[in-house]
């Protein structure tokens, strides 16, 4: 049973049990406005968009609409791989004729060999000679050899029945299908010249559609008699209900109360679980079977545990296997310079997309151009898929790069050639319940109007891939050097089940950013944070009192919709301003952090005088219940002797106590937080006493970031997960042996880049610096990659960088694969989050009033923080403190704020 639509007064329209009565009853009209009924019983009620034609068949059809922009090309992609079309009907406007995207879709659907259906659209407002054109155009183009197709124009009933036959007869039976009727039936391409103001040529198209066979019923795509097998295309989770997952069945049958299980996750493992309930189109349903279409319940799954690309099959000894490795008969459609090895692309496969990596190949010259053909070995960057010999293989670079497996093709066990990669602890699912956080610091330029690069790959080098970038180099300009460090380092392990939740860490706040930089409060992507280091605070070397830098901007300027009208002793500025966030958005935590880099020689005498220490804890405390804080964060750079670094184990320890027991005066169970910025320099790591300060912590903030810049002689990466000389990995073993906790450890991310002038690239000695977005060397990810330089990927490293062949300039900056592979290793290192400095370098707000020129025009994007979040998983959404009664000011005292 499935809903086929709604009447006008919103009763569902079932199949099968709508008469003439009852189209009577629903309302149903035609296009005309006059009332149609059916013309017999078992007719259904099909809509066709924006034509406003209702019209009645024996059988009814479920249109999807792909978007045609270019910039939506990945989401065609996926429909017309995951979605199983029996057909694809191109819309080509008289008007226009067969240009831009249309062209690249047709060359899709004959890839996945779809039969096509070419719809030319606007004839009543297209001159007759434009018409003409737009037609021969579409029927050259169709009879072109790469096409191959066979047009046939339907200007009549007869011929919307005689083009169909040729489908139907194809689909009786997967056993007898005749190979003569099977290429009529992928050359045979219908065109049909229509008018959705006129209603030209429509009845001709009501009377085809409605004719085609239905796809559910072709037993050589569909087969109910082998096992289950669903594909998850969309996940939802719906209150009340849990988990929902939607899909198609290619084979076998599921009724509720099965057993099942899902997979494979990131460590190619299957899950079992139940099926709650079923759904065909909004109607409950008991069952379903091959070809179908339909939505399950999930019983005890979480949300996070199921992506799309998954597949469902029925529990048995010997689950599937998921496969890391593969081969395939490769067809390059298009590529406008040459693939190699290490080559990437995006992989669709049916439902599954993710990023591959050539391994290997057998052409004889070892490259791939325009029209080859060879045997290549793929690897799936992220973590295993389930993909079967047979599976159509589509391949994606860019907007219009496109390449083709055969329907042939060997899975290759992951381990069988590759070897073991590291195994982390499995992470309790109390450890996720941590948050992290993000420092956000100076906040950035105005983001101006959306500039379009073209995209030209770079000179291949090995082991790296050329992303964008808009300018070809000169042939004698010296390559970077992209060989991967001499050291061997191991590949990130896919993790077991997660369980809990992770946190994006918020930037810190600078008070800057109501300055230059115009990145107020009201920008702070709230929905994409846990946690706001708000920075930084002072400390007075003399007497360890900590104190607010810039008290106008803390809480003295007025924001929009701030009175100036208020009486008594009220708090406005940065901090108000962020509390109302806090209101609005109850999983939405401030800390305020002390100290950092400019503050720090302040604290140097403090940490090793007890009362300085004493202090130090009361005035923060103060300053957290004053301005309705959530906790303290101490960025202290850094203890150089080993009496500092006791005296800062015991100024924690002097802060935690404070905050315990100003939480206990309060007559309060809750627990404020206390953090600190931690140093990922192993000059810096190793004379902490990480064992005696970790139980004061509740996170460890990693700066895994400045690993290389203008301090040193050599370019080389800033921000590196692996590889000498500085890198995250070695940090977070060196805590994580020390003691902590790998949930309570906070990845730190950069929201900017560090410029190397007159370089060959990483490895090589430069001198200089560019000219940077607020200081000499430092340019906000905002702005980056700069007009006229190619972005280039280390994944070994796990970092990225841009290079500009005419300037001779190098910025290391992390792009948007590597925000996400960081993501996905946090996740499978069992870390508690991420931390990012900071946030107004971050691309996806405009920045009004903010100066323009070279280092600060932004270029088009996505945010890194989102991109990070979404690769880690949900946020944490524990929720933070309101009540400050004992504030000094009284709209915070009074909760009138």
């Amino acid at each position: 049973m499935e809903i086929l639509g709604f009447s006008v007064s919103g009763v569902p329209i079932l199949p099968g049990a709508i008469g003439p009565h009852d189209v009577e009853a629903h309302g149903a009209t035609s296009w005309d406005g006059t009332k149609s009924l059916p013309a017999q019983r078992r007719s259904s009620h099909l809509v066709v968009c924006a034509s406003g034609l209702h019209l009645f068949s024996s059988s009814y059809s479920s249109p999807a609409d792909l978007a045609g922009h270019e910039r939506y090309l990945k989401t065609t992609l996926y429909g017309l791989t995951s979605g199983a079309p029996s057909c694809v009907v191109l819309m080509i406007g008289a008007n226009a004729g067969f240009i831009g995207m249309a062209k690249e879709h047709l060359a899709i659907a004959l890839a996945l060999n779809v039969p096509v259906i070419v719809c030319i659209t606007k004839i009543d407002m297209t001159p007759p000679n434009i018409l003409a054109e737009t037609t021969n155009q579409v029927v050259k183009i169709l009879r072109s050899p790469g096409c191959r197709k066979a047009p046939v124009f339907v200007d009549s009933t007869e011929v919307a029945v005689e083009a169909n036959e040729p489908l139907c007869k194809s689909q009786v039976s997967a056993n007898v299908i005749v190979p003569a009727l099977a290429d009529l039936y992928f050359r045979l391409c219908p065109i049909f010249r229509i008018s959705n103001v006129t209603g030209d040529g429509l009845d001709y198209l009501r009377t085809f559609l409605n004719l085609l066979p239905p796809s559910d019923t072709n037993r050589e795509i569909f087969a109910i008699d082998q096992p289950l097998e669903y594909s998850v295309t969309e996940v939802w989770s719906v209150p009340y209900v849990g988990t929902v997952v939607n899909g198609i069945m290619y084979s076998g049958r599921v009724k509720t109360g099965d057993s099942i299980l899902f997979g494979p996750d990131s460590n190619g493992h299957f899950q079992q679980t139940v099926v709650r309930s079923m759904q065909r189109k909004r109607a409950d349903v008991t069952s379903a079977e091959a070809g179908q279409c339909v939505a399950l319940a999930l019983k005890r799954v979480k949300r996070a545990a199921v992506r799309k690309g998954m597949v469902i099959v029925h529990k048995s000894e010997t689950p599937p296997k998921a496969t890391l490795r593969f081969e395939g008969q490769v067809l390059i459609l298009y590529h406008n310079t040459t693939m190699q090895r290490n080559y990437q692309a995006m992989l669709h496969c049916g439902a599954v997309r993710q990023t591959v990596r050539m391994i290997s190949m057998d052409h004889p010259q070892g490259v791939l151009r325009t029209g080859d053909r060879a045997t290549v070995h793929f690897e799936f960057i992220s973590h295993p898929e389930f993909i079967k010999i047979g599976m159509k293989l589509l391949f994606r670079e860019g907007k219009t790069k496109l390449a083709m497996s055969s329907t042939t093709y060997q899975p290759i066990p992951s381990d069988e050639t590759s070897p073991p990669a590291p195994q982390p602890a499995r992470p309790s699912a109390r450890k996720y319940l941590f948050i992290a956080f993000l420092c956000i610091i100076a906040f950035t330029a105005a983001y101006k109007a959306y500039q379009h690069y073209s995209i030209h790959p770079n000179p291949p080098l090995p082991d790296n891939q050329a992303i964008d970038q808009p300018v070809t180099p000169p042939p004698d300009s010296p390559l970077l050097s992209s060989s991967p460090t001499s050291v061997a380092v191991p590949t990130p392990s896919p993790s077991t089940e997660m369980h809990g939740k992770y946190s994006s860490w918020l930037v810190s706040i600078q008070i800057l950013g109501i300055y230059g930089r115009k990145f107020p409060p009201s920008l702070i992507p709230v929905h994409d944070l846990t946690h706001i280091l708000y920075a930084f605070a002072n400390v007075r070397a003399d007497t360890g009192e900590v104190f607010l830098s810039d008290v106008w901007a803390d809480k003295d300027i007025h924001h929009p919709g701030d009175s100036w009208n208020d009486v008594g002793n009220n708090l406005y500025g940065n901090l108000k301003a962020i509390y109302k966030l806090k209101q609005q958005n109850r999983h939405l935590k401030v800390i305020l952090s002390i100290g950092g880099w400019s503050y720090s020689p302040s604290i140097h005498p403090v940490v090793t005088n007890p009362q300085a220490r004493h202090n130090f804890a009361q005035s923060a405390v103060r300053l957290l219940e004053d301005y309705g804080l959530d906790g303290l964060d101490v960025d202290y750079e850094y203890p150089s002797t080993h009496e500092q670094a006791a005296g800062y184990r015991e100024l924690l320890k002097e802060v935690r106590y404070a905050l315990d027991q100003h939480a206990y005066n309060k007559h309060i169970n809750h627990k404020f937080l206390l953090t600190i910025a931690a140093p990922c320099g192993p000059d810096n790591y190793r004379k902490l006493d990480i064992h005696g300060m970790d139980p004061y912590l509740d996170f460890w903030n990693l700066m895994a970031y400045d690993f290389s810049g203008s301090w040193d002689t050599v370019a080389n990466h800033q921000a590196t997960v692996y590889g000498p000389p500085i890198n995250a990995a070695d940090a977070v073993q060196w805590y994580s042996s020390h003691g902590v906790a790998r949930s309570k450890l906070v990845l730190g991310i950069p929201l900017y880049g560090r410029s190397f002038a007159n370089t060959a690239g990483p490895g090589t000695p430069f001198s200089g610096l560019g000219t940077g977005s607020w200081e000499q060397g430092v340019y906000d990810y905002r702005v980056l990659p700069l007009p006229g330089s190619y972005v280039y990927q280390d994944n070994q490293s796990v970092a990225s960088w841009s290079y500009d062949y005419q300037k001779k300039e190098m910025i290391s900056f992390d792009n948007e694969q590597i925000g996400a592979m960081k993501g996905r290793w946090i996740c499978e290192q069992g870390l508690g989050g991420s931390m990012f400095w900071e946030l107004s370098g971050d691309k996806g707000s405009y920045r009004e009033g903010m100066e323009s020129g070279p280092g600060k025009d932004p270029v088009p994007g996505y945010s890194l923080v989102r991109i990070v979040k979404d690769a880690m998983g949900p946020l944490d959404q524990s929720p933070n403190w309101l009540r400050y009664e004992r504030s000094q000011f009284d709209n915070l005292r009074n909760g009138t704020v």
